[in-house]
């Protein structure tokens, strides 16, 4: 008896948990939600023309800065010594954006910026890959 009872409450909370719903524009603006957030490369395509204000850092070497980069990338080596010295001369008030080759470095100097005191970073999944490899941006 407490079966016939449960499942087709157990069916309706399901099917309404699962229930449609329209997936919403990111507002690239809004900054209440969380301080890092993963973006893709039509994200990140959007947030470039959205916001005038971002700081583009390329994380990665100055020898794979030197073969392909972000136009407006500026090169931060995650790996050198003075990698906190050269972050610290970036403006904490604007969005920053990271990238690397694929996103691993990018990832932990997302982290690091945070701990920083940076209130808005961006991380490009898939880094250069996903440059070189996703969709030119929308016209």
């Amino acid at each position: 008896m407490v079966k016939k009872v449960l499942l087709p409450i157990l069916l309706a909370s399901l099917l309404g948990a699962c229930g449609s719903h329209k997936e919403q524009k990111k507002n690239f603006t809004d900054t209440t939600s969380q301080i890092i957030t993963l973006v893709n490369i039509v994200e990140f395509h959007e947030l470039m023309k959205q916001r005038e204000d971002l700081q583009i850092v390329d994380v990665r070497t100055p020898k794979e800065f030197d073969l392909s980069k972000i136009p407006g990338a500026i090169n931060i080596d995650y790996w050198s010594d003075d990698f906190n010295s050269q972050v610290s001369n970036l403006n904490r008030d604007k969005p920053v954006a990271v990238y690397c080759a694929a996103g691993r470095r990018s990832a932990k100097a997302a982290s690091k910026l945070q701990e920083m005191g940076f209130k808005q970073i961006y991380d490009l999944d898939g880094g250069m890959r996903a440059w070189h490899t996703g969709p030119l941006p929308a016209k």
